[in-house]
């Protein structure tokens, strides 16, 4: 029996997920290394999507990446890649059949070669049986568990055929939009807030209004920095209260991360911006 021919799937979500600005492809080697961590070989259109389209930020619910990417946001406790994920709730299902309860469901969500591919927030996850003919998708919405779709071709196709929704953007991925947009848009929404109750900080006003269009290469024009400035303001206070025990350099890289990518910066950019924010 010959293998499925999935250029043409392909070749349709490739034209669909250019929208949404998915992660480069993976490398052979990034598959490769993938592959050894789980114990087992990726099913083939698994593998094309994640080597041909991009590792992960395109299809419904934003595939996950492979592995955990460096600016995953917190908690990191919580993997983000489907190879770090896939081994967690695995460790969950071994840590459960222990506890020698056959009703708990962390044994009928997590079996072997279930691979968590989509993070839908809330608790939910979007997995897929590798190991199963066809590859059928499920939805696990703790503690319950239901059919998603019969295949992963099922799964992409009807996908395809809805119209397009508002993109969710991977954060985890590169920039979406230029800083200048970001700004604009985030202005826009403070220019009639009140002000934070208890909060010392004003409301900033960009110091020249903002061209009707701007290049996207537009390096933080007037306007961009206040945004971000005031953002990250906010930002550490909240962080201090809820996270006390974060260290300088801590509070320094989770604050550029946040900033990075909601404003759309670079790291280097984003760590100049913090450390006019922060004191000392």
């Amino acid at each position: 029996m010959s293998a499925p021919d999935f250029d043409d799937l392909l070749r349709r979500i490739r034209e669909r997920a250019a929208a949404q600005h998915p992660a480069p492809p993976a490398t052979e080697a990034e598959l490769a290394k993938a592959e050894e961590s789980l114990g087992f070989a990726l099913p083939p259109l698994l593998r094309r999507l994640y080597g041909e389209i991009g590792n992960g930020g395109f299809g419904p619910g934003c595939l996950l990446p492979l592995f955990t990417p460096p600016n995953w946001p917190p908690p990191r406790e919580f993997p983000g890649g489907v190879v770090n994920r896939y081994h967690h709730y695995r460790e969950e299902a071994l840590e459960a059949s222990l506890d020698d309860d056959p009703s708990d469901p962390r044994l009928r969500h997590w079996k072997a070669r279930r691979l968590p591919i989509s993070d839908l927030g809330c608790n939910m996850d979007v997995c897929v049986d590798s190991d199963k003919p066809g590859l059928p998708v499920w939805r696990v919405e703790y503690p319950g568990i239901r059919r998603e779709a019969p295949s992963l071709v099922a799964w992409l196709e009807r996908w395809l055929s809805q119209p397009p929704q508002p993109m969710r953007h991977a954060h985890w991925a590169a920039p979406r939009q230029d800083s200048a947009a970001l700004a604009r848009a985030f202005l826009e929404k403070l220019k009639d807030a009140p002000p934070i109750a208890g909060s010392p900080i004003a409301r900033p006003q960009p110091p020249t209004p903002f061209p009707a269009t701007m290049p996207t290469a537009a390096p933080d024009p007037a306007g961009a920095g206040a945004a971000v400035g005031w953002f990250l303001k906010e930002r550490v206070g909240a962080l201090q209260r809820t996270q006390p025990r974060l260290s300088r350099a801590e509070l320094e890289e989770t604050l550029a991360r946040e900033a990075a990518s909601m404003f759309g910066l670079t790291r280097d950019a984003a760590l100049a911006q913090v450390k006019k924010v922060l004191p000392g």
